[in-house]
C-alpha cells in the first residue's frame, strides 16, 4: 500500500516516507506501526492492541512500543507536546490524528513532485483529554513493568564501551536491495545470557558462550537435533571459556580460556560426533581477554592481546607451523586499543574497528598479504563492532544507542540503511554461513538504582524500571537524585526529589524527566554542581552542561577528545584531565569566560569535593593524595587498588571514611574503611559508578541476565 499522509507519501513495500525535501528509509517495525496507524486513523489504539497486531503477540515491553513511536515522530518531525501526527493519551494509548488517504496500488507514482497536497481541513482536537499531549506521563507509567538484565561480560573483556564515540541520530537514505521482514528466529533459549554466536561453514554447528552465574561457558549446539557439547577446562568457578571461531572447512574450532592466573588459546578438531582433546596454541598475558579467529589459511590465526589488566589491545598474527607471531599494522592505540576485528568472507583482509583521539570510531581495512592499512571511514557515533557484509562490499554495524537495529554502510560510510530491526537490544552480529542472514545476541537490558543507608546499614531499591537506570548521583544541597534512564527509549536525565530535608532517605515513588534530548547520545558520568543548579554529563568526547530547572543543555567549548576524572572544582570551574604527548594533565574549564587553564604538571588527575578535605589527587607517579593542600595517602594499601576505573575515580573520601570497589568474579564489591578500622565489604554492585552522600551510597545492580542468539530472516 501507499498512503498520502499530509505532505508525506508513505510506501510500505519500499519502506519509505517521502516529501519534496527528502526520502527517508524507515526501519521495519516503524513501517509496520505506521501501516497500522494508517489503517486505524483518528482512533485511540492501546499498547496491548499494538503488541497483538503489530508485534504479533511477541513478548515486548511498553518501552519498546514507546521507542518505535518516538522514532516515527522523528521521521515526521512531530512534537509530542503539540502533535500533528501522533497524539498520546495517558493510560489509553495513541491516536494517529493526521489526514490519511490510501493511494490505489495500480496508479503510477514515480516522482515526488506528484505528491498531492493535503486539503486545508483542520483536525478538531478540542475534545482531547487535556493531558493527551503529555508523552512523558504515559512513558513514565510504561517503565514500571519488570524484565531481565544482561550483564554483558564481553564488554568487560573487550572494553567495547571505551572504543566508540558519542551517538548521533542516523538518517537512512536509499531503499536497500536486500531487506528484512522484521522477523528473526531464536537459536538458543538457555537460562543465562548467550553471546558470541559463530556458525560452522555447513550451518550445522552453532558455537556460542553462555554467561551464567558470572561464568563464561563455551557450547556447541547441533541445530538438527538440539544436542549440545560443553567445553570443559576444569571445574573451577573462576574458569571462563570462549569466545570461539571455526576454520573455513568447519573441522576445527579455536577458543580462549582464562582464569585469574592464566590466559590461553586452544584448538580442537571435530572427530565424528565429538571433539578431540584441546591443543594449546598460545599463552597470552594474564588479564588479556582478546578474541581469536582463523584466517583463510588454517595454519594462521589472528588474535587481540594486551599486556595485562587495563592495558590497550594490539592485533597479532600467529603462524602455527613456525610458532612465530607478528604484530600487524593497525590504527594507533587509543583507550583500549584494537580488539574488534573481522575477517573478510572471501579475501585475506581484516576490518578493524578502532577509536581515534577525538573518540570517533574508525573502520580500517588491513590487507594481511601486504600488511597495508587503509582507513575506510569514521563516525562520530556511539556504534560498535563492524563486520563485513555477506558479500564483503559493505560494513554491518549495530544501530544507534540503545541498539535495536543492524545497519549497512557502504565502504565510504555513506548510504546507510537498516537490514534488520527488532524490539530487543542487539549485541555484536556475525555472518550466517548461508551467505544471506546474520546472527546476533538480543535481550532486555535492566539496571536498577539502590541506596545503602548509613543509618540502617541496609540497602533499599530506589529506581527499578524495566530498563537501564544509570549514573545515580545525589545532591545534598537540594536533596535530589539525578540519574540517566532509558524509560522513554533513549538516554534522558531524570530527577527524583527527597520528601524533606529532615528525612533525606525517604524518597517519592515517582521521578520527573528533566531533559528532552530525543537522540542517541550516551553518557559515562553525571555530577551535580555544588550549588545544585546544574548537572555535568560526560560523553565519550564532550562535556555537556544541563540546567536543572529548564533541562536546557549546552556543550562546553572544548575539542572532542578523551577526557577523564571530570568534576566541579567550584560553581564556575570544571576540572578534567586530557592526555598530551603521553602524559595526563589536569585542565580547568572556566564557565564564565569559556576558557581553559592548566594545573601544575605534577598532577595527573583530581576529583574535587564540596568538602575540601575530601578532594583527591593522583600525581604523575600514580600516588594518591587528599585535601585542599594535597597530602599523600598512606592508610590504604595502594598495591591492591585501581584509583581509576576507565574514566572515573574508583575511590571516594567522605570525612573519615574511604569507599572503593574491587572485582569479585564478574561483579564488583564496594568496601568501606572508617578511620583506623580495617576495610570491610558493605555491598555488591554491577557498575563502576557509585556516589557517596551524607545519607548513604547510591549504586547499581542488575537482575539475572536473559539473552538469546537470533538469526535474521532475509528476503531478496
Amino acid at each position: 500500500m501507499r498512503w498520502q499522509i499530509e505532505q508525506f507519501l508513505f510506501c510500505d513495500q519500499q519502506q519509505t516516507l517521502s516529501s519534496k525535501e527528502q526520502v527517508q528509509q524507515l526501519e521495519p517495525m516503524a513501517v509496520e506501526l505506521l501501516s497500522y496507524f494508517c489503517q486505524h486513523p483518528d482512533s485511540i489504539v492501546s499498547r496491548d492492541e499494538l503488541i497483538n497486531s503489530v508485534w504479533l503477540g511477541r513478548v515486548v515491553t511498553d518501552s519498546a512500543v514507546n521507542k518505535v513511536v518516538t522514532k516515527l515522530r522523528r521521521y515526521f518531525d512531530d512534537d509530542a507536546k503539540s502533535p500533528r501526527f501522533i497524539a498520546t493519551f495517558p493510560k489509553k494509548g495513541y491516536k494517529f490524528i493526521a489526514q490519511v488517504r490510501a493511494i490505489e496500488s495500480h496508479k503510477p507514482l514515480t516522482d515526488i513532485e506528484e505528491l498531492v497536497q493535503p486539503e486545508a481541513d483542520q483536525v478538531d482536537t478540542a475534545s482531547m483529554d487535556t493531558n493527551a499531549h503529555s508523552k512523558q506521563s504515559a512513558e513514565v507509567e510504561s517503565s514500571q513493568k519488570s524484565s531481565r538484565k544482561f550483564v554483558w561480560a564481553a564488554a568487560a573483556m573487550f572494553m567495547i564501551a571505551s572504543f566508540i564515540g558519542l551517538a548521533q541520530f542516523i538518517s537512512f537514505k536509499k531503499t536497500p536491495a536486500l531487506t528484512t521482514t522484521g522477523k528473526s528466529v531464536a537459536l538458543t533459549r538457555d537460562a543465562g545470557a548467550d553471546v558470541f554466536p559463530n556458525l560452522s561453514a555447513d550451518g550445522k554447528l552453532l558455537s556460542y558462550v553462555e554467561v551464567r552465574d558470572r561464568k563464561m561457558i563455551l557450547k556447541v549446539k547441533r541445530l538438527s537435533d538440539e544436542s549440545v557439547f560443553v567445553f570443559n577446562h576444569g571445574e573451577a568457578k573462576t574458569t571462563s571459556v570462549g569466545p570461539a571461531d571455526w576454520s573455513d572447512d568447519g573441522k576445527q574450532i579455536v577458543y580462549l580460556v582464562t582464569t585469574p592466573e592464566s590466559c590461553q588459546y586452544f584448538i580442537r578438531t571435530i572427530q565424528e560426533s565429538s571433539f578431540s582433546e584441546p591443543q594449546l596454541v598460545h599463552n597470552c598475558p594474564v588479564g588479556s581477554y582478546g578474541k581469536i579467529e582463523f584466517t583463510h589459511d588454517v595454519n594462521k590465526l589472528i588474535y587481540a592481546e594486551s599486556e595485562g589488566h587495563n592495558a590497550p589491545y594490539s592485533l597479532f598474527e600467529l603462524d602455527r607451523k613456525t610458532g612465530k607471531k607478528r604484530r600487524l599494522s593497525q590504527p594507533e592505540l587509543v583507550i583500549g586499543g584494537n580488539s574488534q576485528f573481522d575477517l573478510h568472507p572471501t579475501q585475506n583482509k581484516l576490518l578493524i574497528s578502532s577509536p581515534d583521539k577525538q573518540q570517533w570510531e574508525g573502520f580500517y581495512e588491513l590487507n594481511l598479504d601486504t600488511d597495508q592499512l587503509k582507513l575506510l571511514f569514521k563516525l562520530d557515533a556511539y556504534i560498535c563492532c563492524g563486520i563485513w557484509s555477506q558479500q564483503g562490499d559493505r560494513v554491518i554495524l549495530m544501530g544507534e544507542h540503545p541498539a535495536n537495529q543492524l545497519l549497512s554502510y557502504d565502504l565510504g560510510g555513506k548510504n546507510a540503511y537498516p537490514i534488520y530491526s527488532g524490539s530487543l537490544n542487539l549485541r555484536a552480529p556475525t555472518r550466517h554461513s548461508n551467505g544471506k542472514d546474520y546472527l546476533f545476541p538480543a535481550g532486555e537490558s535492566n539496571q536498577n538504582i539502590l541506596q545503602f543507608r548509613f543509618d540502617t546499614q541496609n540497602s533499599e531499591e530506589l529506581v527499578t524500571n524495566s530498563v537501564d537506570d544509570r549514573l545515580a548521583t545525589f545532591s545534598d544541597k537540594n536533596q535530589t537524585l539525578a540519574f540517566i534512564s532509558l524509560a522513554t527509549g533513549g538516554e534522558e536525565i531524570w530527577l527524583r526529589q527527597a520528601v524533606s530535608n529532615t528525612a533525606p532517605n525517604t524518597t517519592n515513588n515517582t521521578a520527573k524527566k528533566l531533559s528532552q534530548f530525543n537522540d542517541g547520545r550516551h553518557y559515562i558520568d553525571l555530577q551535580w554542581r555544588p550549588d545544585g543548579k546544574q548537572l555535568l554529563a560526560l560523553s565519550l568526547n564532550e562535556i555537556h552542561l544541563i540546567d536543572t530547572i529548564s533541562g536546557q543543555w549546552t556543550k562546553a567549548k572544548l575539542p572532542q577528545r578523551e577526557m577523564r576524572a571530570v568534576s566541579y572544582k567550584d560553581n564556575q570551574t570544571i576540572a578534567f584531565s586530557i592526555n598530551v604527548n603521553g602524559k595526563w594533565q589536569i585542565n580547568y574549564y572556566h564557565l564564565d569566560s569559556e576558557t581553559t587553564s592548566l594545573e601544575k604538571d605534577e598532577w595527573q588527575y583530581a576529583k574535587f569535593s564540596e568538602r575540601e578535605e575530601d578532594t583527591l589527587w593522583i600525581n604523575q607517579a600514580g600516588d594518591l593524595y587528599a585535601g585542599k593542600i594535597p597530602r599523600k595517602v598512606t592508610e590504604l594499601d595502594a598495591h591492591k587498588m585501581d584509583w581509576l576505573s576507565g574514566r572515573i575515580f574508583n575511590i571516594q573520601k567522605h570525612g573519615e571514611a574511604w569507599y572503593w570497589q574491587r572485582r569479585a568474579g564478574h561483579r564488583l564489591e564496594l568496601l568501606q574503611k572508617i578511620a583506623d578500622q580495617s576495610p570491610k565489604p558493605i555491598l555488591i554492585t554491577d557498575s563502576y559508578h557509585f556516589n557517596v552522600s551524607k545519607s548513604g551510597v547510591h549504586y547499581h545492580q542488575s537482575p539475572p541476565q536473559n539473552v538469546d542468539i537470533y538469526r535474521t530472516v532475509m528476503v531478496q
